[in-house]
Parts: C-alpha cells; sequence; structure tokens
C-alpha cells in the first residue's frame, strides 16, 4: 500500500512537472509569434519594440579596426605626397606645374579624408562606451514616423568664373595662374574630388564642367552634403609660408587675398596640421554650399559661409564673410543637377469597405486592398488578384498634403472608418460625405494598421519628391542667368 501511495505521489508531480513545461514552452512560442510593429502614424503613437542589444559590440571594433587601417595608408601618402613637393624648389623643377598643384590636391584630399576617418573613430569609441549604459536602460520613448531612406546623385557640376579673369587668362601666355577643383563630402568615407581645372577648361565662355558625377544611396532624408570649391595660385603660395612671419604694414587688395588664403588653409587643414607640422596644402577653400533635402529640384546654389577667424573677421566684417573673396576669379555661385530617389518598401494587403458614390446614392463595397508604393490596387477576390487586373486604382499622390484620418462617428455612423483627404483642409460638419474618400475595416486594430502603412507611403513619397517638383519650376529661369 505504501508503494502504490509513492509511486502514484510521484507520477503526480512529473504530469505536472511535464504540463508546466508546456505551457511554458506555448507561452514562449506564442511571444516569439506576435507580430512587432515597426513604425507608428503621427495621430496615434505606439510603443516602440525592444530589441535585444548585443552585449559586446563586435562590429564597432571591427569597424574601428578598418578605418584605423585605412587612416594609416592616407598617413603614408601624406608622407610621400610631402616629400614629392619638398622637391620643388624652383620652377626647374616643377614649381608652379601642373604636377605641383596635382600634390597639392592629392595633400589636402588626404588630409581631409583622414581627418574624417578619426573623428568617425572617436564617434564610434564613445558609441561603444554608452551603448553598455543604453543597453541597461528601458526602452519606453516614442517615436513618430521617419521618411524611408533614399539615393541622392550629383551631376552637371558647373563652376562660372569671372568674364574679365577669362579674358586675361586666354591672352596671357605661360602656366596657368590659378587651379580650381570642387570636393563633394557626405560622412566620413564619401569624400569625392573633381579632377583639376584651369581658365582654359572653361566652355561656354567663362563656366568650368567637371566630368563626375557622385551618387550617394542609402542615405537619412535628413542628409547634409558639403560642396566645397578650392583654388590655388601658385605665383601668390608659397610651400614655407607657414613658416614665415608677418610683417606690419600698409593692407592692400594682393596682401588681403595672401592673408585670406593662409587663413582659409590653416583653417581647412587644422587638424591634418597638427599631425605633420611641415606644412599644410596651398590650396584655399574660397566657397562652399551645404546641400540639404530642401535643395532637390534647385539648380544653382551661392557659395558663401567663408572658414574666417582672428584679425580678417574683424577687418572684412560679418557680412562679406558669407561670400567669396571680392579677389577670387570665381562669379560666387554654383550649378548642380541633383537627382533623388526613395527607397519606400510599404506594402499591405486586406480586405476594405470602400464607399462609393453610384447615382447620387453612397454606396458600401467590400473589396480586397493591395497598397504598393504610393498606389492602393483593389479586386473583388483576392484569388482574383494572381489571374484578373485590378478593378481599380487610387493614387496617394494626387496632392502634397493628403494625410491618412479616422473619421469621427458623428460624421459616419460605420465603425473603424479612416479617409484619405486633405490635411489642410478644415473640418466642415456639414460637407457631404460622397466628397471624401472613406475605407471602412473590419476591426480596429485593422483601421489602426491601414492608417499608419498608408501614411508611411504618403510620407516617403512626398519627402523625395515633392521637393523637386516644386522647386523645379523657379530654378529653371535662372539656371544659366550669369553665364554669358
Amino acid at each position: 500500500g505504501d508503494a502504490s501511495q509513492y509511486f502514484s505521489t510521484a507520477f503526480s508531480e512529473l504530469m505536472l512537472s511535464v504540463v508546466c513545461n508546456s505551457i511554458d514552452a506555448y507561452r514562449t512560442q506564442r511571444q516569439s509569434r506576435l507580430p512587432t510593429i515597426q513604425s507608428v502614424t503621427p495621430a496615434v503613437q505606439r510603443r516602440t519594440p525592444e530589441t535585444p542589444k548585443p552585449k559586446a559590440p563586435v562590429n564597432i571594433i571591427k569597424r574601428i579596426t578598418a578605418l584605423n587601417e585605412e587612416a594609416g595608408k592616407l598617413q603614408t601618402v601624406i608622407n610621400q605626397t610631402l616629400q614629392a613637393l619638398s622637391c620643388c624648389t624652383d620652377e626647374e623643377h616643377g614649381r608652379g606645374s601642373l604636377e605641383e598643384a596635382e600634390a597639392e590636391k592629392l595633400l589636402l584630399v588626404s588630409c581631409e579624408k583622414r581627418s574624417a576617418l578619426l573623428a568617425e573613430v572617436a564617434r564610434l569609441r564613445e558609441e561603444r562606451n554608452l551603448q553598455s549604459e543604453e543597453a541597461a536602460k528601458e526602452d519606453t520613448d516614442y517615436v513618430s514616423q521617419q521618411a524611408c531612406r533614399g539615393t541622392v546623385s550629383i551631376t552637371n557640376i558647373q563652376l562660372p568664373l569671372k568674364v574679365e579673369f577669362v579674358c586675361s587668362s586666354h591672352s596671357r601666355a605661360g602656366r596657368p595662374s590659378h587651379y580650381f577643383f570642387v570636393l563633394i563630402r557626405y560622412g566620413p568615407c564619401n569624400i569625392i574630388a573633381t579632377p583639376l581645372a584651369t581658365a582654359a577648361d572653361a566652355q561656354n565662355g567663362d563656366t568650368i564642367s567637371f566630368p563626375t558625377a557622385v551618387t550617394l544611396k542609402d542615405i537619412r532624408s535628413s542628409f547634409e552634403i558639403d560642396v566645397e570649391v578650392y583654388s590655388l595660385c601658385p605665383t601668390s603660395g608659397t610651400s614655407c609660408s607657414s613658416d614665415r612671419t608677418s610683417t606690419k604694414s600698409r593692407v592692400t587688395p594682393r596682401k588681403l587675398l595672401n592673408t585670406i588664403t593662409k587663413s582659409s588653409n590653416v583653417f581647412t587643414c587644422a587638424a591634418p596640421a597638427a599631425l605633420n607640422t611641415r606644412r599644410s596644402s596651398n590650396f584655399s577653400l574660397v566657397g562652399s554650399h551645404k546641400i540639404t533635402l530642401a535643395s532637390l529640384g534647385c539648380s544653382k546654389f551661392p557659395l558663401d559661409k567663408m572658414k574666417l577667424d582672428g584679425k580678417i573677421r574683424r577687418l572684412l566684417g560679418d557680412e562679406f564673410q558669407e561670400k567669396v573673396p571680392f579677389l577670387s576669379p570665381l562669379e560666387g555661385h554654383i550649378y548642380l543637377k541633383l537627382d533623388s530617389e526613395g527607397h519606400s518598401d510599404v506594402q499591405h494587403q486586406g480586405f476594405l469597405t470602400m464607399f462609393t458614390l453610384i447615382s447620387g446614392f453612397g454606396v458600401w463595397n467590400r473589396r480586397y486592398f493591395v497598397l504598393e508604393e504610393c498606389n492602393m490596387y483593389y479586386w473583388n477576390n483576392p484569388n482574383d488578384r494572381e489571374t484578373k487586373e485590378a478593378e481599380g486604382s487610387i493614387s496617394l499622390s494626387r496632392s502634397p498634403s493628403q494625410c491618412v484620418r479616422p473619421v469621427k462617428r458623428d460624421s459616419c455612423a460605420r465603425p473603424f472608418t479612416f479617409e484619405l483627404a486633405n490635411a489642410s483642409q478644415q473640418e466642415d460638419q456639414n460637407q457631404e460625405a460622397p466628397s471624401k474618400c472613406w475605407f471602412s475595416a473590419d476591426t480596429k486594430q485593422e483601421r489602426l494598421d491601414w492608417m499608419e502603412k498608408l501614411n508611411q507611403a504618403l510620407l516617403d513619397f512626398h519627402t523625395w519628391n515633392c521637393p523637386q517638383a516644386e522647386n523645379q519650376a523657379s530654378s529653371s529661369g535662372n539656371l544659366r542667368e550669369s553665364i554669358l
């Protein structure tokens, strides 16, 4: 009797353990299958999904190692370039030649790239130190929708020069008096320089056209692309200019231009100069422009944001520093052709009941909708999607201010209804229902999902397409206004 009671108790405990383990396994599997929410609507915000963060930032360590190796290679290039430039002592040994200008350009571009890489290494190290602290915190932040990433292409780079400078250059024999190139930078690893050009390369009378085309892929909509124009005057710059001491004398236009050139050189290559105190590049920054999302559709950009400080800033004043130097041969602006493309991958499908107007009467028809990019296609049955063309489609890009929002119950008695409407349009209680595009979902959650996807598709489309359409008309008339 005792043995049977013992085995009965042991069997009961074993079955209880199996049942508990099964329940725990079911709960774990069910939680893993729950859908995660990737984005939210502006009207209804949800909690961002909690993603487990890695304990050991292996990717960051590999990234830092790769950047340090690339910076070391650039330092070797810088040392070799400095050795080559030290041999250019006079005209017989290449002083003022195209080869010296190419070496000066290589020195500047290598220094700028190395500085950007080292700055990125410092940022990654700081991010690695803060990663463990952020992992311990609970993710309770709420975020709004953000536009998708995209691609920006820069082509047809044109730099206009002053007409009198071009005419004097053509009449002057010998080596060119100025060399120009354009530097385009985005982030630490996207620094592209155009080939060197002189006044002899000017086309259409007074404009230098560079053949360089730049394509930046997978960038955020909040991008900032710096376009910088550099100039070299071999007759005025000297290789040991940083070692000479300035003398106090009366300010003349030529001395002012030389002082601006030296000040720009010291600023633009401040970080590389700390690495090698012998000297920096003789190329000087004469103007720059920052391209953002608002620049899409434009083609003419002013060259401004001169980086001057110290006595030059006090001498010239704040207003002059927003333009290129008055003795510079540049006209004061640059032409670029910008193309953009969004990488929106929003897709959604399901049943919706759509409001339509037939013979003056409102009718609700149930359709199967498929959202692709910025269009909604619908069929009578989901099986017809594989064999038949869509019964119709609705474009979400009809107005730049379109949005998707829920419909109040006092305007429509049908539950879970939302509308595609103009965001700038005021709510009018007396407005008739047929003037709006209404849809009704089966549940509250389905309405929330559809609104989320539709608003995301609208945000992606209008972010990457509307600025170009709006600015094209205003910029086309001013494309060549200063080019003779």
